[in-house]
C-alpha cells in the first residue's frame, strides 16, 4: 500500500499522487497525477490556493520549470471529493544534472537534508556492514566534478539490512532520501558527534549503468593541503577547509583519498588508528604529538581498519604502538 490507498472513509476518492516523489526536479520535468479511484476527476492550482471542481482541470502531464507549488483534489461519480494534496517541488538546471556535490554543498550539513532525490549518478567506490545496516560509497565520475574545493564528491549510501545488489566499480544512478546521521559512534554521539551526509536508498531504488568503470581519481592527502593550524577557530560560522582541519575533513567526506606514509600517534582503539604523515616533525621522543591545555593536533588523520563485523574483530587484534608506520600509499 501506499498513501494513494488511505483515505478517511470508503466514501471518498482517493487521494492524488504524483510521479516525483522528489522535492528537488530538473528543470522541464513533467508532472503526472493520478488517483486510483477509477474515472475520477482531479482539479488543481499551482499558485498556492486551496483547489476546488472549479480549478483548472487536470488533463495531462504539467511541465514545471521554476519552483512551484501543485494542490490537487480528485473527485469521481458516486464518491465524495478527496482530501487535497500538496506537491512542492525546487528545480535544478537539467542540462547539469543534479550531482553529489549539490547534495553535499559547502558546509557540514547538505542544504537538501530532508529531501528526496533522483537519479543520482556515481561510481561505487567502497561498500561496508556496520551493525547490521549495508552502506556503500558513491562518487562523482571525474568528468562531472566541480572545481570547488569546498564541496565534496562523494557521499555514503545506506542501502537496508538486505545484501547489496551493488558492487566496486558499478557505474549507478540512484533515487532516495537525504539525512544527516550519526552513523557510528558512542551512545553520547547524538550531543558529543557531527552528523554524516547520507543518501538512505531504503525507500528508493537503485540501477546498474555500467558494470565495470574506473574509479574516481583519489585526492593526495600532502602536507601542501593538510597543513591547517586550528582545527575549528570560529564555531562553524564560516566554512574554511584551508583554515579549519574539521572542515578540510568535511570537504572530503565519502571521497576517495591517498596519503603516503602514516606515523601513528595512539594505540589504537575499536579497530581505528589516529596519525599524522611522517612528514610531519614528531614532538615526543616515541613520534607521537603533543596535546596541550591550549593546543590540539589539527593535522591528524583517522584510520579505521574495518568494513564489517568480523574485520573489526581482527582489526581489534591489531597490535600497533606510537611511532609505527604505514608505509604508503
Amino acid at each position: 500500500g501506499s498513501a494513494s490507498d488511505i483515505v478517511k472513509d470508503n466514501s471518498m476518492t482517493k487521494p492524488v499522487v504524483s510521479n516525483h516523489v522528489a522535492k528537488l526536479i530538473a528543470a522541464g520535468s513533467k508532472v503526472e497525477l493520478t488517483s486510483k479511484t477509477k474515472n475520477a476527476k482531479i482539479y488543481y492550482t499551482v499558485d498556492g490556493s486551496t483547489p476546488t471542481t472549479k480549478s483548472k482541470l487536470y488533463t495531462g502531464p504539467i511541465e514545471v520549470t521554476k519552483a512551484t507549488t501543485i494542490k490537487a483534489i480528485a473527485i469521481a461519480e458516486g464518491f465524495k471529493v478527496s482530501e487535497a494534496s500538496t506537491f512542492t517541488y525546487d528545480v535544478y538546471d537539467a542540462k547539469k544534472g543534479l550531482q553529489i556535490h549539490d547534495i553535499q554543498g559547502e558546509s557540514h550539513e547538505s542544504p537538501l537534508a530532508g529531501s528526496t532525490v533522483e537519479n543520482i549518478e556515481g561510481v561505487v567506490t567502497g561498500t561496508y556492514e556496520l551493525n547490521g545496516g549495508q552502506y556503500f560509497y558513491l562518487q562523482t565520475p571525474d568528468a562531472k566534478a566541480d572545481n570547488n574545493p569546498k564541496t565534496s564528491q562523494g557521499i555514503i549510501v545506506y542501502a537496508g539490512k538486505d545484501p547489496l545488489t551493488v558492487k566496486v566499480g558499478n557505474l549507478v544512478k540512484i533515487t532516495g532520501k537525504v539525512s544527516e546521521y550519526h552513523i557510528d559512534g558512542s551512545s553520547s554521539k547524538t550531543a558529543t558527534d557531527l552528523t554524516v551526509t547520507q543518501i538512505n536508498m531504503t525507500s528508493g531504488s537503485v540501477k546498474v549503468v555500467e558494470e565495470s568503470v574506473a574509479l574516481p581519481t583519489p585526492i593526495k592527502i600532502t602536507d601542501a593541503n593538510l597543513n591547517q593550524k586550528v582545527i575549528d577557530n570560529d564555531s562553524f560560522a564560516k566554512f574554511d577547509p584551508s583554515e579549519d582541519a574539521i572542515d578540510f575533513w568535511e570537504s572530503l567526506e565519502g571521497m576517495r583519498v591517498e596519503t603516503g606514509t602514516i606515523r601513528v600517534t595512539a594505540p589504537p582503539a575499536y579497530g581505528e588508528f589516529y596519525g599524522v604523515l611522517d612528514t610531519v616533525k614528531a614532538e615526543t621522543q616515541n613520534g607521537g604529538m603533543l596535546l596541550t591545555a591550549t593546543s590540539a593536533t589539527p593535522n591528524l588523520i583517522n584510520v579505521r581498519l574495518y568494513t564489517s563485523a568480523e574485520t573489526k574483530k581482527v582489526a581489534e587484534a591489531v597490535a600497533l604502538k606510537t611511532g609505527d608506520k604505514f608505509t604508503g600509499p
